[in-house]
């Protein structure tokens, strides 16, 4: 899977903790909405995801790899494809 070979180079890093300024443009599928990872944004539950997800969620072209799924602090679970489509 995907995530065990991004995690040695992620380190458990979270959004929150990256040294510059990120965002990560994906496409949440049950909200049918644009979703923007922002490391600089307001809010607190996605500057919590790690950097390996967000790797995950930008490399999730529905051709090659199936959507990513996450739980939110509400229970709700969310998929996300890769923003550029």
């Amino acid at each position: 899977r995907l995530h065990g070979e991004l995690e040695p180079y992620f380190n458990n890093i979270s959004l929150r903790e990256a040294f510059s300024h990120i965002l990560v443009p994906s496409y949440e599928l049950s909200q049918n909405r644009m979703h923007v990872f922002d490391s600089h944004g307001d809010d607190i539950e996605t500057q919590s995801f790690g950097m390996e997800f967000l790797a995950q969620v930008s490399l999730a072209s529905p051709t090659c790899f199936a959507p990513v799924k996450i739980q939110n602090m509400l229970g709700q679970t969310l998929s996300f494809i890769d923003g550029g489509i």
